[in-house]
């Protein structure tokens, strides 16, 4: 099984082996996500002495996200499931932040930052998602926060919410900034296994408009 991830500035990759044997690379790619995800999809695959047409699945990040990463992932994770001609299936990208955190009884909250003061961010409790995923305003995070309670949070975007918040103690700030592969491959095997392969035009999902799509809206 093949992982890719792009949704955020890290470039990660991930390939799991029939024998139990786990790979993964990840690499701060930036905007640069064109350049760097098919060099690290080749890198992994040499190394472990695979090839493309021995991939069974293939998983990766669905959104929300960057969206020219997510967009540059997809079409990555299209093309090796049809080469190889095997199952695609795309992950939310907000589930994997939050994979391995269901042991705590605190609602968790992983956050992207979504610019323009705004994050990506959904409440999850005990490994389901139980509101979202929403594109939030920055500015109202302390509300959210006092209204679930002591919260968790996590993601690349955690300490921008963090910062926002009037009551520190609320909050626990999970150390981990981004979404190994392995949850993604996890989460991969569960949702193929429930509800087989994505539909042959699903896209990544963005939960807001881009730049470009806003500007052509008003006439730009």
């Amino acid at each position: 099984m093949l992982t890719i991830d792009t949704a955020t500035e890290v470039c990660g990759v991930g390939l799991l082996l029939g024998n139990g044997s786990w790979f993964e690379y990840t690499r701060k790619a930036g905007l640069n996500h064109a350049g760097v995800v098919l060099e690290t999809v080749h890198c992994i695959l040499s190394d472990a002495g695979v090839e493309a047409s021995q991939i069974d699945l293939v998983v990766c990040s669905q959104g929300p996200g960057s969206f020219t990463g997510l967009r540059i992932g997809m079409a990555t994770a299209k093309g090796f499931a049809a080469g190889a001609r095997r199952p695609l299936v795309s992950v939310p990208t907000l589930d994997a932040l939050a994979f391995g955190l269901e042991w705590t009884s605190r609602p968790v909250l992983p956050v992207i930052d979504a610019k323009k003061n705004r994050v990506y961010t959904a409440v999850y409790k005990h490994g389901k998602r139980i509101r979202g995923p929403l594109d939030f305003d920055l500015h109202a995070a302390d509300t959210l926060v006092e209204e679930l309670g002591e919260v968790v949070i996590t993601g690349p975007g955690a300490t921008l919410v963090a910062d926002r918040c009037k009551n520190k103690e609320m909050i626990a700030v999970d150390t981990r900034v981004y979404a190994s592969n392995r949850a993604y491959a996890e989460l991969g095997i569960r949702r193929f296994k429930h509800s087989g392969s994505d539909e042959i035009d699903a896209g990544p999902v963005y939960l807001r408009k881009s730049d470009a799509e806003l500007a052509l809206d008003n006439g730009a």
